[in-house]
């Protein structure tokens, strides 16, 4: 009986020795193994809910500043609809500069042009005939040495198609800058003897 006692003594030193070298001091069943995998997933989702969460805030933040940032740029959906089609073909312009004590809606410096995009209200109630606060902006900004272009809401807003939109800004855009249009719209090019066939048909809106 007291060598069966010290066999088994011996057998449980070597199975405590054989736990230490496993995992340093006592050996863990195989139900705790798994909750500590259990807890540690957990904690894992944790985080990357946190962060997730995270992102989306800073998401949020990201569109409402956006949002202040274009509201100061842009005075109408017009002017924002023309911005964004002159960005399409690769127009560089700044939108929203000061320019002594007005406040510019699209400004190309390359070739010194203000594109001034005429939204409803600076037309008299239910004319094609822009008010007179409107007219004495634009006679400031030519006698400020600009050149001036027009973009009245009611042709803009008869136009659907980008291909449409960008045919009448190469209308009205000098010859340097619609071609760089064209250029960058190979569908635009059956549309170019229109812009260089002569003198530009006249616009129904009274300028």
């Amino acid at each position: 009986r007291g060598v069966r006692l010290l066999s088994d003594e011996r057998g449980q030193e070597e199975l405590e020795g054989a736990r230490v070298e496993r995992g340093g001091g006592r050996g863990k069943l195989p139900g705790e193994e798994e909750g500590e995998e259990e807890e540690k997933e957990a904690q894992q989702r944790q985080r990357d809910r946190e962060r997730n969460a995270e992102l989306l805030r800073r998401k949020r933040e990201r569109r409402r500043e956006q949002q202040s940032h274009d509201a100061d740029r842009f005075n109408s959906e017009l002017h924002q609809g023309v911005s964004e089609v002159l960005q399409m073909c690769g127009v560089y312009h700044v939108n929203g500069t000061r320019a002594g004590p007005l406040k510019l809606d699209v400004f190309i410096p390359c070739v010194s042009l203000v594109v001034e995009c005429n939204p409803e209200f600076q037309f008299y109630q239910k004319t094609t005939h822009m008010t007179r606060a409107s007219k004495m902006r634009h006679e400031l900004l030519s006698a400020m040495g600009f050149r001036v272009v027009h973009v009245p809401f009611l042709s803009w807003d008869a136009l659907g198609t980008f291909e449409e939109k960008a045919t009448f800004l190469c209308e009205i855009l000098p010859r340097t800058l619609a071609e760089r249009i064209l250029a960058a719209s190979p569908s635009l090019t059956s549309r170019k003897e229109k812009r260089y066939g002569g003198e530009l048909e006249k616009k129904t809106i009274q300028l």
